[in-house]
């Protein structure tokens, strides 16, 4: 059965089959994940000042990497002037590989499977939270998105060209690191999303426009990414991309015509070499109607991709909560969760019931969790977020 929903079909009866969390699932590359439970990314913001992987960074992850198909690392930053936050993971040159090189061995140390993917992400116009960027890469000067006091660069295709040229060599470097793939960070209003946000681009040239226009960095950017693969990479090795549910910038009665052009963007990435595409939602179990009936948001968005994977990441904390994600969805990620429990994914792959200890979230507790002093900080202003409460 379908539905026309304004310009887009949906299959109402899209499953993705009667599968377990333990299965193992093979990327269009040909790499293989050992189970379908991936660590989501989330930034530690505790890497030295040159980007560089710290001590706390190696303590973190060798916890926590055990029972997942694979993590993604969050937010390398492809080039200084694309750097948004401190504190975050660097790839934009050579000095970051023997770092990164360290951090995949600490993951996969004592014969670990797990796979270990690196989100690559240029800031645009949110580098204007970085206090040493003066001037900030921006797609279209005539945002009201823009901070009016700071300064911006509207981005001509000469400066466009450069920044594609960042992204290839930050794919080389993690190639050389001995990373199993990158994701290209789409989400989180950094610059691929201002491309294909209208409330960011108000371009009149090839670059915006319709959404199909507004699109064009990115695939242009999967395109490119994907040669230098087949040039490089000696092994199978992944790409994938990071998009966003919905434009959480926007009023409550205008995100559902985000949503809706969040499912035409993920039928439009379908023509594309991509190995899987990973969803950032606050909820991805929440239920919408369409035509009377109550769909999930996961289940619509798993509708409109009919040739690469999605994974289903956001809300997901106990196994019925996974299990039942995956009925729509053949990954799933998360990564709350394992700020607390560092052993959630293999919890969860044999249905122990998720608990969240009450605690005095004192240095010792850090200490124990292996929990960077920076990331620490964020946890204790949000607690009740971390602990799902």
């Amino acid at each position: 059965m379908f539905f026309l929903c304004h310009f887009f079909v949906v299959d109402k009866g899209k499953e993705v089959g009667n599968v377990t969390l333990n299965e193992s699932f093979e990327l269009g590359c040909g790499l293989v994940l050992k189970n379908r439970v991936l660590f989501a990314p989330i930034s530690t913001l505790s890497c030295l000042p040159g980007g560089e992987i710290s001590e706390q960074d190696l303590a973190f992850y060798e916890k926590r990497s055990k029972g997942v198909g694979a993590i993604v690392l969050a937010s390398a930053y492809v080039t200084q002037k694309g750097k948004a936050y401190e504190g975050g993971i660097g790839i934009s040159h050579n000095r970051h590989i023997a770092g990164l090189s360290k951090l995949i061995s600490k993951i996969k140390k004592g014969g670990s499977d797990s796979k270990v993917f690196i989100q690559l992400y240029h800031g645009g116009a949110m580098t204007s939270y970085n206090s040493t960027i003066r001037s900030s890469f921006c797609v279209s000067s005539e945002s009201n998105q823009l901070d009016s006091t700071h300064q911006y660069q509207e981005l001509t295709e000469q400066m466009i060209e450069s920044i594609y040229q960042d992204y290839e060599e930050a794919l080389i470097r993690a190639i050389r690191a001995g990373f199993d793939g990158v994701e290209i960070h789409a989400a989180s209003n950094y610059l691929p999303y201002q491309f294909l946000s209208p409330s960011w681009n108000y371009r009149t040239d090839a670059y915006g426009g319709c959404l199909k226009k507004r699109l064009k960095f990115i695939e242009e950017l999967v395109l490119r990414l994907n040669s230098c693969i087949n040039e490089y990479a000696t092994s199978p090795f992944a790409l994938g991309i990071r998009l966003s549910e919905t434009d959480s910038s926007l009023e409550e009665q205008e995100k559902w015509k985000s949503f809706q052009t969040t499912l035409l963007t993920v039928q439009e990435l379908n023509s594309l070499p991509l190995d899987y595409i990973h969803m950032a939602s606050s909820d991805s179990l929440e239920e919408v109607e369409v035509d009377g009936q109550k769909y999930s948001k996961a289940s619509l968005l798993n509708t409109m991709s009919d040739s690469i994977p999605l994974i289903t990441c956001g809300g997901l904390l106990c196994h019925e909560d996974v299990a039942k994600a995956l009925k729509t969805s053949p990954l799933v990620s998360a990564c709350r969760p394992f700020i607390f429990l560092p052993d959630w994914a293999e919890k969860v792959l044999v249905g122990t019931e998720i608990v969240f200890e009450e605690r005095q979230l004192t240095g010792a507790l850090r200490q124990e969790l292996a929990i960077p002093r920076a990331l620490w900080s964020s946890v204790k202003e949000s607690k009740e977020w971390y602990m799902y409460q």
